[in-house]
């Protein structure tokens, strides 16, 4: 079963589908490869030598993709339970990894009401890195959306207090929620 990205699961699924996925590129790898090997009698200066060194690069790439899931851990589903009762009928995404040029930071839990977004990453406890992560967060969203408050913290107290004042306000721009919350999916792994 197929969990889309923002939900809680998503960080298991996606490391079971890329380990296999780079098992099977590697598998094709070294097919192509053998079958160079046994059809020119153990010369490997053959086309499929060629073809197999070709393939190693997608099989690569998938590798490189496979151990940035690999290294995270997924959110707990009481966490997840207890974010969504908090946040009441606000806007909630979980496991979310954004990376920037320089820095990657693992959310644990995002929440959006209309203009502002509160979020929890409790991995990354850097100041720096919440400063540029922010940054990055905030530029990109204020480029397709308008001016977003963002909210990233690695204090559970911290950012159950936002969610809370967020989920006390009332809702009054929807559409401007949703699209933050896409730009927000499609910045993230």
């Amino acid at each position: 079963m197929r969990t889309e990205k923002g939900c809680a699961g998503y960080i298991q699924n996606q490391q079971r589908i890329r380990t296999i996925r780079t098992v099977i590129l590697f598998a094709v790898v070294f097919a192509v490869f053998g079958t160079g090997m046994f059809l020119n009698n153990g010369d490997r200066r053959n086309i499929f030598s060629i073809i197999a060194a070709v393939l190693c690069i997608p099989a690569a790439m998938s590798a490189v993709s496979m151990i940035m899931m690999l290294i995270r851990k997924p959110v707990a589903s009481s966490f997840a339970e207890s974010v969504r009762k908090q946040a009441g009928d606000a806007c909630v995404l979980m496991e979310l990894y954004v990376t920037t040029t320089d820095q990657g930071l693992y959310i644990h839990a995002a929440v959006i009401r209309d203009d502002q977004m509160a979020a929890y990453a409790p991995d990354s406890r850097s100041a720096s890195v919440f400063a540029a992560c922010s940054s990055y967060i905030r530029k990109a969203l204020n480029q397709v959306c308008g001016p977003v408050d963002v909210f990233i913290t690695g204090n559970l107290e911290e950012f159950q207090s936002k969610v809370s004042e967020l989920a006390s306000e009332k809702t009054e721009y929807p559409e401007l929620q949703d699209e933050i919350a896409q730009t927000l999916l499609s910045l993230s792994l």
